[in-house]
C-alpha cells in the first residue's frame, strides 16, 4: 500500500486500474474515507469510468467511512446506470 500511495502522490499512477487497485486497496486496509475521496475526484475528472461496479465500490466506501447521503447516492447511481433498483 505504502509503495502504491507514494506512486499515487508522484502522479506516476495515471490508468484506471491502477487508481482502482488503491482505492481497493484502501477499503481492504480499513481506509475507506481515502478510497471513496480517490474514487470521487477520478470518476469527477473522468480517469476513471463511471461504470456500476466503480459506483458500487465508491458506495462501499462511503459507507465504510461514515458517509451515509453520498453512499446511498452512489449506489443510485449504480442502479440507474443498470437499470435496476433497491
Amino acid at each position: 500500500l505504502a509503495a502504491m500511495e507514494r506512486a499515487y502522490q508522484d502522479k506516476l499512477l495515471d490508468e484506471e486500474k491502477d487508481l482502482l487497485n488503491l482505492a481497493t486497496l484502501y477499503v481492504e486496509r480499513e481506509q475507506p474515507l481515502k478510497a471513496a475521496q480517490l474514487l470521487d475526484v477520478h470518476m469527477g475528472d473522468g480517469s476513471v469510468a463511471k461504470t456500476p461496479d466503480n459506483q458500487r465500490l465508491a458506495g462501499k466506501a462511503w459507507a465504510l467511512a461514515g458517509d451515509e447521503d453520498r453512499a446511498k447516492n452512489a449506489m443510485q447511481a449504480a442502479d440507474a446506470t443498470t437499470g435496476t433498483s433497491k
